[in-house]
């Protein structure tokens, strides 16, 4: 039933309602459950939120604490930004994983969040 109502946005113009465009991200996501935390793939992200690979999907709605990391933990200069404490609240869900939209709590924080993604890009490259 899922695909019909994608159809129906698709052809009503309301498919893609993202506001920040997406790029690969060369991120893990760490979520606590209560147990051992285990990386979840950062499949996308932006500057609003991400799409994350994981086991753990919790409903629609539900606001998370999550740490975000480079892929590699190997750090050259410890000087670098290497992770990231955040909020989100899942906006959707499928089979593969979780789409996140970050929450920010000003401007600052937003703004050190993209000055992290910048990092995290150049030190992968």
């Amino acid at each position: 039933m899922e695909w019909l109502k994608r159809a129906f946005r698709k052809l009503l113009g309301a498919g893609d309602r993202r506001r920040c465009s997406r790029r690969e991200a060369p991120l893990v996501a760490l979520f606590w459950t209560g147990g051992q935390a285990r990386p979840a793939r950062v499949a996308s992200i932006s500057a609003d939120g991400a799409f994350v690979h994981s086991g753990n999907q919790w409903a629609e709605g539900t606001v998370i604490d999550l740490l975000l990391q480079p892929v590699s933990t190997a750090r050259e200069d410890r000087n670098r930004l290497s992770t990231i404490a955040l909020q989100a609240i899942v906006v959707r869900r499928n089979s593969e994983g979780m789409g996140l939209q970050f929450l920010f709590s000003d401007k600052r924080e937003s703004k050190y969040f993209e000055q992290f993604l910048k990092t995290a890009e150049s030190e992968m490259q």
